[in-house]
């Protein structure tokens, strides 16, 4: 492979890694717009998912995302509700009381207030992105040697 070609592979990974997190973010704000409705909700469990697994035999590792459940009340009945934002580690307590909000019209669809999780995952792609993408520019530039 020629240097000019992972110049422009480099690029368009650092773009394409930008991307995705600007998805993340406004995935993250089309939620907040819809789900308008905040509530106490008890966080009942977790759901442990596996994300993957990578190594083989005795040196497999599996990795498991935890989504946690909540009940609470939407529009007069009880709701029990898993979130689709997971994480790596189970961050609450189980019967944890927290604010959620849902959407009115999908009362299944609900937001924890004050999560952050989305924005660490944005800021981290972007980071990642831009590292990328400097890189592929410096490369072009000659500043940088990407000779294999």
């Amino acid at each position: 492979m020629t240097p000019e070609i992972l110049i422009v592979i480099v690029i368009i990974i650092g773009l394409a890694i930008m991307a995705l997190g600007i998805a993340v973010l406004a995935n993250k704000i089309r939620k907040d717009a819809v789900c308008t409705v905040e509530v106490m909700a008890e966080l009942l469990q977790y759901e442990k998912q596996s994300a993957g697994s990578s190594g083989k035999g005795r040196n497999r590792i599996t990795t498991y995302y935890y989504f946690p459940v909540f009940r609470y009340i939407a529009n007069g009945e009880e709701k029990i509700v898993q979130s689709s934002s997971g994480r790596n580690s189970k961050r609450w307590q189980e019967g944890t009381q927290m604010q959620i909000r849902y959407n009115p019209e999908q009362p299944a669809s609900l937001v924890i207030v004050g999560d952050m999780n989305y924005l660490i995952s944005f800021i981290g792609l972007e980071i990642l992105g831009i590292a990328g993408l400097v890189c592929g520019i410096l490369a072009a530039l000659g500043i940088i040697d990407f000779n294999i």
